[in-house]
């Protein structure tokens, strides 16, 4: 895929978790407009990883998802704090 398609899927996916996080928790505006920064950073690096690793070694695939996702908290947690992290995670993987 190119580099733009990408981009473009990730911020489509960060507009769909800010829709579904927004409607479970209410967002601020604040976190309205900091969270697509962590959120695409965190879709492009997934891709990338996916494009270099899932077929040709599965288990670093494995790794550095792991890695990726603890970043992504981590980030999360860092600008928000512990608690509203947490919720924010949580309403981003309800159904």
């Amino acid at each position: 895929m190119a580099q733009a398609d990408l981009n473009e899927r990730a911020k489509n996916l960060t507009k769909e978790n800010i829709v579904k996080i927004d409607t479970e928790i209410n967002l601020t505006d604040d976190e309205k407009a900091t969270y697509p920064d962590f959120s695409n950073a965190y879709y492009l690096e997934h891709f990338t990883i996916v494009q270099k690793y899932k077929t040709d070694n599965p288990e670093l695939f494995k790794e550095k998802v792991i890695e990726n996702n603890n970043i992504f908290i981590a980030k999360l947690k860092k600008a928000y704090g512990n608690k509203r992290a947490n919720e924010i995670l949580k309403a981003r993987r309800s159904k």
